[in-house]
């Protein structure tokens, strides 16, 4: 199944991805012990993002490769601080306001890696 993503938007979601797997990681090395061997994915993780980025760059527009790649960077450990940490979302006023975040988090990710946002000059 083909996704009607750019090359710099698939690009910039693979890092997005990369750098995410690297902030989990680092929560990991947090709690010590045998979780500092989370370290190894760590540095790989942090490594081939930064390589996919600059990939990202050179096939397309910098701002939507960064700009997603930015966006799944902080969405991903978002939702992995509930889902596998057992995180809670605070109550009234302050949660509804961390879920309207997530939800512009989601949709600009969304609006950035759509065909129209690419450059005319795009090579996808």
């Amino acid at each position: 199944m083909r996704v009607p993503l750019s090359r710099a938007a698939a690009l910039g979601l693979a890092a997005g991805l990369f750098f995410s797997d690297g902030d989990i990681a680092a929560k990991l090395v947090s709690f010590g012990g045998i979780w500092l061997l989370a370290l190894i994915p760590l540095v790989a993780c942090y490594a081939a993002g930064t390589s996919v980025l600059q990939a990202a760059f050179q096939h397309g527009s910098a701002l939507t490769a960064a700009g997603i790649a930015t966006l799944v960077t902080n969405a991903i450990p978002i939702a992995a601080g509930f889902v596998l940490f057992d995180e809670a979302l605070p109550r009234g006023a302050r949660g509804a306001l961390q879920i309207a975040a997530f939800a512009s988090i989601v949709a600009s990710a969304g609006l950035l890696g759509s065909p129209a946002a690419a450059r005319p000059d795009d090579r996808s």
